[in-house]
């Protein structure tokens, strides 16, 4: 797949995961892979694979009533999607209300997910070091 098809891909995974239904993603998804969403940096240890995925879906649900990344840009380089956002949840327990800037990176060998990273409130270093603004702007709306 080339990186167009890559960024609606990972624009569709985005949704399907805010919507609960990961069942697209996981057939993408590398055995290997290792997801590091900010979860977990602070667990010490990357979700791997489609399994890892599952149970970072399962994590979410448990901590957020719903979640979702608005306001979306897309950009690519060669076998890497970079989404950036804004992402929005509403945590279970207490019912508050999170909007933070994201940014999403995927990285893809072979047309599958071999690594997926989220960084909440990316500074301008943080860009620079995935390469956003050498990145090729993609439709956002394209999935």
């Amino acid at each position: 797949m080339g990186d167009a098809e890559n960024a609606g891909w990972a624009l569709r995974g985005i949704r399907a995961y805010a919507e609960g239904d990961i069942e697209p993603v996981l057939g993408r998804v590398r055995p290997d892979a290792e997801w590091w969403p900010p979860v977990a940096r602070v667990q010490g240890a990357p979700y791997v694979g489609p399994d890892g995925v599952e149970r970072w879906k399962a994590d979410l649900r448990e901590a957020f009533e719903w979640l979702r990344t608005d306001d979306v840009e897309v950009r690519t380089r060669p076998g890497v999607v970079l989404v950036r956002g804004r992402f929005r949840a509403r945590a279970r327990e207490s019912g508050v209300e999170i909007a933070e800037p994201i940014l999403h990176v995927f990285r893809f060998d072979g047309g599958m997910v071999a690594a997926y990273e989220s960084i909440l409130q990316p500074t301008a270093k943080v860009l620079e070091k995935h390469g956003w603004d050498d990145a090729v702007p993609q439709e956002a709306d394209g999935a």
